[in-house]
């Protein structure tokens, strides 16, 4: 096991994700760095390390969310080369669009990507976040999620669910000693050069929404009691 700090940011080889990661290596940690592919993942790893990061601290990863088998192998990968995870960055984001897209699993695209697979894979990393001393888990949602309801546009939507979960968790802290808090970047799927004009510095958050363990129940997921 490494003696760093080890953190998982999918959506990574652009954008906020990109930056985490940049930042996160200048912290001091090990970076499983996801895309959607393997020519991404490993061009955004070549990226960070001639901008000077350590090359042995930077392992891409990839799996495409529009597939929930995708996220299920990748949850496999990560616990079974890292059985110790400290952080894991949900940044893995996609714009909805007019046309309704479908996946493989049924579900809408946008849904899917945006909060279907980060609960997945949440989920499925509990084992090795359960062995860390401080586990966290960030969640990046958008100014959108505010006008969000059932019957609006995917994305708009798919952002409010997941805003809706970190509420909950956040909510039930207090039971579960979880140390909550939030982000609100207002930022809209912006490349690396337009995210910097917003967020100067690529630190997303200094109070990450944490829960130690998760538990997925018949109501969703749920902190487990008494951790």
């Amino acid at each position: 096991m490494s003696p760093l700090p080890i953190a998982l940011v999918t959506g990574g080889s652009h954008g906020v994700g990109f930056d985490a990661a940049r930042a996160l290596l200048a912290d001091g940690h090990v970076v499983v760095l996801h895309a959607r592919t393997a020519e991404q993942s490993w061009d955004a790893a070549q990226r960070l390390v001639d901008g000077g990061a350590d090359p042995t601290r930077v392992h891409p990863v990839d799996a495409d969310f529009a597939s929930l088998d995708s996220v299920t192998l990748l949850a496999r990968q990560v616990a079974a080369e890292h059985p110790v995870l400290d952080l894991l960055v949900n940044a893995a984001t996609i714009v909805g669009s007019d046309r309704c897209v479908i996946t493989e699993d049924g579900n809408d695209l946008a849904l899917q990507v945006n909060y279907l697979a980060p609960v997945l894979l949440t989920r499925g990393l509990e084992g090795p976040m359960g062995r860390a001393s401080a586990p966290r888990v960030i969640n990046l949602s958008s100014e959108p999620h505010r006008g969000g309801s059932p019957s609006s546009k995917d994305f708009t939507r798919s952002e409010l669910a997941l805003t809706m979960l970190t509420n909950a968790l956040a909510k039930a802290s207090t039971a579960v000693n979880v140390d909550p808090g939030g982000a609100d970047p207002k930022l809209l799927h912006l490349d690396e050069t337009r995210a910097k004009a917003v967020l100067p510095s690529p630190r997303v958050s200094d109070q990450p929404v944490v829960w130690p363990r998760l538990t997925l129940t018949d109501s969703g997921l749920q902190p487990e009691d008494g951790v």
